[in-house]
């Protein structure tokens, strides 16, 4: 009797921890066991609610600026760590005693942390001290500090996700050398131009493929390679963004190691770093997939249609001219006016004009920018066309940067037959002979041209 209750205590024993171990694996994997339930990994500014100023580290320390300044999230399973985007510096809670807190380049187990959420703003929980992060103001600084507790705007911070890298097709520039990424013999490296690669979103990272191949890059254990295969760990990567506008560090998902482009013996080439330096920051530049047809195009800044009005000189203009765009391979386009059949160039590389041939400096890369406006680059310069305004005049010159007045509304011209809006002279094909008015009475026949 005394073996038969031994052996029925043992298997409910059994039975018990068995049940408490189901339980405790299935709480791990659920989705409760994430650090947040709406900020996940990605970049993010961070704003105290109280006080309306962005949390910032720099030189080991934390505290809160009026300026916004990005933050990248990582998500270690139930926890995540704070990084810095401008000092790469992670939050640290060094001790609740002291009220220490500081920021150090490595990812340190006294910064993890779980974002809990309260209404539309988080407190920001260390899981070491056990103890949430405030921003107290001290006479004109606003610094950090341990709170026992998270029931005061001082311990609340807004997270705003920044936008991410919208799938599409884009090159992608290093933003010390002004060199694009290509795929040269099986490895990646910088030149005038850059290849087109296909960005595509992929889990908590993007997938990156050049046009040249159709391959992906990898990380590979050496240096950056090519792969068929888009699903594995190391062909993903995270693109960290920076505070400048579409700038962002490059970093393998499975390794945390950046792209960095650098000069050997003459050649740029691209290898690896473990923080995000000068020549790691890239731009990647939208390139718009345009239809091939006619198109009248505008200055969004001054409302001024882009014109070939004589010879090979273009201006901004209130009268009309029809390009016609035509795809030429690699993300370039040709735009030839419809007036003298001259195609849109660089001109003297300060002062956009035209030409009658087709080379390097008429071949142009069409960027898009919101509510649907465009930035024509130029292959050869490397620079924008923009519309300028000159003692009542709009010439067309080329600048560094994509600001309002180098911006174009694009706008299709369906069934073009040759006609626009301008001026015409029109002859007679039985007589041969020019239609003119010089009195305002009457319409006649002469030889020479009028418009």
């Amino acid at each position: 009797m005394r073996t038969k209750s031994a052996i029925c205590l043992f298997l409910i024993l059994v039975c018990s921890v068995d049940l408490a171990f189901s339980a405790r694996k299935f709480h791990t994997f659920s989705k409760k066991s994430r650090a947040s339930e709406d900020v996940y990994a990605g970049t993010y500014s961070i704003k105290n609610k109280k006080h309306d100023v962005f949390l910032k580290s720099e030189n080991a320390q934390v505290f809160g600026q009026a300026e916004s300044t990005f933050w990248q999230v990582r998500e270690h399973g139930k926890t995540v760590s704070l990084q810095n985007l401008d000092s790469t510096l992670y939050i640290r809670f060094r001790n609740k005693n002291t009220d220490f807190i500081d920021a150090v380049k490595w990812n340190p187990v006294w910064g993890k942390f779980k974002l809990e959420k309260k209404n539309d703003a988080y407190c920001i929980f260390n899981t070491v001290w056990k103890t949430y992060l405030s921003i107290q103001k001290n006479g004109e600084a606003y610094t950090a500090h341990h709170s026992a507790t998270c029931d005061q705007p001082t311990e609340l911070f807004f997270f705003e996700r920044q936008e991410d890298v919208p799938d599409g097709t884009y090159r992608i520039i290093n933003n010390a050398w002004v060199k694009g990424l290509t795929q040269k013999e099986g490895s990646l490296r910088g030149n005038k131009y850059g290849d087109l690669w296909t960005v595509t979103k992929s889990g908590d990272g993007y997938t990156l493929m050049s046009h040249q191949t159709n391959q992906y890059i990898t990380g590979a254990n050496n240096l950056p390679a090519f792969t068929d295969n888009p699903t594995m760990d190391k062909t993903r990567w995270i693109l960290r963004k920076q505070p400048i506008r579409d700038i962002y560090c490059i970093v393998n998902h499975e390794s945390g190691l950046f792209l960095r482009m650098k000069s050997v013996k003459g050649e740029l080439v691209v290898d690896y770093k473990t923080f995000c330096g000068p020549w790691a920051k890239f731009r990647f530049e939208k390139v718009e997939e345009f239809q091939d047809g006619f198109y009248r195009i505008t200055s969004k800044k001054w409302d001024r249609n882009l014109v070939n009005d004589h010879d090979n000189h273009i201006r901004g203009s209130i009268s009309e001219d029809i390009w016609k765009l035509t795809n030429i391979g690699n993300g370039q386009f040709s735009l030839q006016s419809q007036r003298f059949g001259n195609y849109l160039s660089s001109g003297d590389g300060q002062w956009a004009a035209t030409s009658q041939n087709l080379q390097a400096t008429e071949k142009w890369n069409l960027q898009s920018k919101p509510n649907g406006l465009v930035c024509m680059f130029n292959v050869q310069t490397q620079k924008f066309a923009r519309t300028r305004w000159i003692r009542a005049t709009f010439p067309i010159d080329q600048v560094g940067w994509c600001g309002w007045w180098a911006r174009w509304i694009f706008t299709p011209v369906e069934d073009y037959n040759g006609v626009y809006q301008g001026d015409y002279s029109l002859l007679n094909n039985q007589f041969g002979k020019y239609l003119a008015n010089t009195n305002g009475a009457e319409n006649y026949g002469v030889d020479k041209d009028q418009r």
